[in-house]
């Protein structure tokens, strides 16, 4: 990639990308629906989502990503979830302000 794009190439492709916060509600609490973080981050990074960064055990994740439709991807993520872990669970998924996250 660095070949076809050079270093200037793949520092602008990093600043287009939004971050983004999906929160994944009912994850990891009294023992039910558990999923490890570090298989939530694999999850997410099959998905082609970058920059994958987990907040303890909670289910809260952030991730850049260039998507063009953040509806699509929500929907994606939570397919993806439930075809591997076998349940659903209410998400919130919005992109961030450069002063909610640094």
């Amino acid at each position: 990639m660095l070949l076809k794009y050079g270093v200037r190439g793949l520092k602008n492709m990093a600043l287009k990308q939004t971050k983004y916060l999906s929160i994944l509600r009912g994850i990891n609490v009294s023992g039910h629906k558990k999923i490890k973080m570090i298989d939530l981050i694999k999850l997410y990074e099959d998905l082609d989502l970058k920059n994958v960064v987990t907040y303890i055990q909670s289910g809260n994740v952030i991730f850049s990503y260039d998507a063009k439709n953040e509806e699509k991807l929500k929907l994606l993520l939570e397919k993806s979830i439930k075809e591997t872990y076998g349940f659903s669970f209410q998400s919130k998924f919005e992109p961030t302000k450069k002063s909610q996250i640094s």
